[in-house]
């Protein structure tokens, strides 16, 4: 059964202490939260550990492997304490297509440090697809993954990003699900629009261009449908980047229990 969590990125204007947000997200009955790593907080992991969420996924931010390598040993600790499996990476910093064969085997040997690294703690490594990365397309991040050839690493698995890149995410979803072992929601309001992963919104900014599931340019229920089809029982986080965060998660999990409730 799919299950349900919030990523924590939503509240990235809050202060780092989200007891407040924690409860409101387990009142609404989402099973988990995705940590994003500034919310890394001896608070929120306090709370955390008492309460019926579960920590889907620990997020780090950097595009730098060499970067991640050194948090892995204050994040391991995190990890185990708060019985998570998943960290987040992203491939590099920059698009494939201008990745030389050098940086690509760079950030391979990379990724499989990390996951060399974190395999004895049973923690995965999951890259995203993700705009100016190596991974910025799925047959990019499947290739990846292919050549890392470490059996935890992963895919986070983002729809939105299959658009944003140029892709199809109800044609493309089949091709990487044998690999997906965490999957990121988010929708947009139009085709034509501004990139809403340009990042401004690790600042103190919201996209306008974040739309809820059920009324953006991505046909969620297709995506939901080739998630049960493809037997997918893990987590779908939805990560919210526009206003009213608290609202919108109580809007969005409503939306996916329709959605696959509508699948029979």
């Amino acid at each position: 059964m799919i299950k349900c969590s919030f990523s924590t990125i939503a509240f990235r204007n809050d202060l780092p202490d989200l007891t407040f947000q924690l409860n409101e997200i387990e009142q609404l009955g989402y099973d988990g939260v995705e940590l994003w790593h500034k919310h890394i907080a001896p608070e929120n992991i306090a709370l955390l550990k008492k309460s019926k969420l579960h920590v889907s996924l620990i997020s780090l931010e950097t595009r730098d492997e060499i970067i991640a390598f050194h948090y892995l040993d204050k994040i391991s600790i995190v990890v185990e304490e708060l019985l998570c499996t998943n960290i987040r990476v992203f491939a590099g910093s920059k698009p494939s297509n201008i990745v030389s064969e050098k940086e690509k085997k760079i950030v391979i040997n990379n990724l499989q440090r990390i996951a060399d690294h974190l395999c004895k703690n049973n923690i995965n490594v999951l890259i995203e697809n993700h705009p100016f990365t190596y991974a910025d397309t799925i047959s990019e991040a499947k290739d990846l993954i292919v050549l890392a050839n470490r059996p935890n690493i992963g895919l986070n698995l983002d729809i939105s990003n299959i658009w944003e890149a140029g892709g199809n995410p109800i044609e493309e979803i089949d091709e990487i699900m044998p690999f997906v072992r965490n999957v990121h929601i988010k929708n947009v309001k139009k085709l034509t629009q501004p990139d809403i992963c340009d990042f401004k919104f690790i600042t103190n900014e919201y996209s306008c261009s974040t739309a809820n599931i059920g009324n953006g340019v991505i046909d969620y229920r297709r995506v939901f449908e080739k998630l049960v089809n493809n037997q997918y029982n893990g987590y779908v986080a939805v990560e919210w980047l526009g206003e009213n965060p608290l609202e919108n998660a109580r809007i969005e999990l409503s939306n996916i229990k329709n959605t696959i409730d509508s699948l029979g």
